[in-house]
């Protein structure tokens, strides 16, 4: 590869003074050969204060002694990150690790153990001056709402057209059964004390990895997994990152139970926390944001591609109507 030549080859030259033999595309990101060895190019998704944000919170943990991350390699400046004409990039130790999935049961439980210890390192973080903090906290409730009150208004209009196209009368065809499950959703979280829960929080300082797809975690031969990444931490509750977990797993909606009650061995819940995870679980989150791409962007698509989107995320809901049937809250004791 004439990596002389490339731009990024250049930056990282400069800002590194590494020597790049060959990069490897990983969709927006590139595994690096070098002459220091493997590494990962990340291209970030953030402002400079959002990626400071998200640099802190790697020291914070590591400071407590969370190793299970990918370390990240500073400049000669001392940065955490490269800015280049194409953007910010960061570069990440790699050696021989593998993105893995969750299809494993022994995976599975190694995440999960890495998320309690991740959600116990991070308490009493603060951002480092110049961070954008990045924060979910107390917006449930209003976000579950909003969804709710949005999907009236569309469903309204709709229903005052003499003419509908297929994507409208997919709409009406589904969108009562989610505003119900919407609204149960509210009530569930009314039951619980969220704002006090919210504060305590807030207090603990707490943070959400708050990404868990295919690129989250790693795992080299005869080593524990790491997290590659924390571009999408924000503070919210613990609760969030299990349920969005949950989620990932949808398919598989029977190990709800399994992933709760493998975190609460490491890091123990309360009730209120299991109730919290309920309905954050069944909210038809993928439903009520096409709702929301619809209702603000439909005249900048045809009903076909519009329909398609649709029928995309109405198959999910075929596997999320199965956690209505779960008690999760009958996987820990009442008194813990």
């Amino acid at each position: 590869m004439a990596g002389d030549t490339k731009p990024l080859v250049v930056s990282i030259r400069k800002s590194y003074g590494i020597d790049v033999h060959e990069m490897i595309a990983q969709r927006k990101d590139w595994i690096l050969n070098t002459n220091q060895g493997t590494f990962l190019l990340k291209a970030m998704n953030h402002s400079e204060a959002e990626a400071l944000f998200h640099y802190s919170i790697y020291q914070h943990v590591k400071g407590k002694e969370f190793d299970a991350i990918l370390d990240v390699l500073p400049t000669r400046e001392g940065k955490p990150y490269m800015a280049a004409e194409e953007g910010l990039f960061q570069i990440i130790s790699w050696g021989n690790h593998d993105f893995i999935r969750y299809e494993s049961p022994v995976l599975l439980d190694e995440v999960i153990h890495t998320m309690a210890l991740f959600h116990q390192s991070s308490e009493d973080f603060e951002g480092i001056p110049g961070s954008k903090i990045r924060t979910e906290w107390g917006r449930w409730p209003w976000v579950f709402q909003a969804y709710a009150t949005l999907g009236s208004k569309l469903r309204q209009l709709i229903r005052e057209k003499h003419h509908r196209d297929k994507t409208e009368k997919g709409i009406i065809e589904s969108i009562d059964r989610h505003l119900e499950q919407a609204i149960d959703c509210v009530s569930m979280l009314k039951q619980i004390p969220y704002l006090d829960m919210v504060r305590e929080s807030m207090e603990k300082r707490e943070l959400c990895i708050n990404n868990f797809t295919k690129k989250t975690f790693v795992k080299a031969q005869d080593q524990s997994i790491k997290i590659v990444t924390l571009e999408g931490a924000k503070h919210d509750m613990r609760g969030i990152d299990i349920a969005n977990l949950i989620l990932v797993n949808m398919e598989q909606y029977e190990r709800a139970k399994d992933i709760i009650g493998i975190y609460h061995g490491y890091y123990p819940l309360s009730s209120d926390d299991i109730k919290l995870i309920q309905a954050y679980i069944q909210f038809p989150h993928e439903y009520f944001k096409f709702i929301e791409r619809y209702y603000k962007n439909r005249s900048t698509g045809s009903d076909s591609y519009w329909h398609k989107k649709l029928r995309k995320v109405l198959k999910i809901e075929k596997h999320q109507k199965n956690f209505k049937n779960l008690d999760l809250c009958g996987v820990i004791r009442d008194d813990a």
